[in-house]
C-alpha cells in the first residue's frame, strides 16, 4: 500500500464521522442520539474490520508465529544439509553439473 493510499483512507474515515452525524441529525435523532448511533456504527465496524483481518491471517497461515517457524524450520534444514556436504562432499550438486543440466528443462 503507497502512502497517498494511507492518506487517503484516513481521510476517509476522518470526513465519514461528521458526515455520518449529519446524516443522522438530519433524519431526526437528537444531537445525543446521533452522536451515540455513530459512535456505535465505528465501534462495531472497527470491531468487525479487526475481527477480519485477524481470521484473514490465520485462514492465510501469515500469523507471525508461524512465519518465525518456517524460517527456523527452513533454517534448520539448510545447517543440516550444509553439514551432510560437508561430511560428503562428492554428493554436493556442484560437483556434478550434469546434473543441474538434465534437471532444468
Amino acid at each position: 500500500m503507497r502512502r497517498i493510499d494511507i492518506f487517503k483512507y484516513s481521510l476517509l474515515l476522518l470526513l465519514a464521522g461528521p458526515l455520518l452525524y449529519g446524516l443522522f441529525q438530519a433524519l431526526g435523532f437528537s444531537a445525543q442520539a446521533a452522536g451515540l448511533w455513530t459512535s456505535a456504527i465505528f465501534v462495531m465496524g472497527a470491531m468487525t474490520a479487526w475481527i477480519g483481518t485477524y481470521l484473514f491471517r490465520v485462514a492465510g497461515r501469515k500469523m507471525t508465529y508461524n512465519t518465525q517457524m518456517q524460517d527456523y524450520k527452513q533454517a534448520v534444514l539448510e545447517k543440516r544439509l550444509e553439514a551432510y556436504y560437508e561430511q560428503h562432499p562428492e554428493q554436493h550438486p556442484e560437483q556434478h553439473p550434469e546434473a543441474e543440466n538434465k534437471q532444468a528443462p
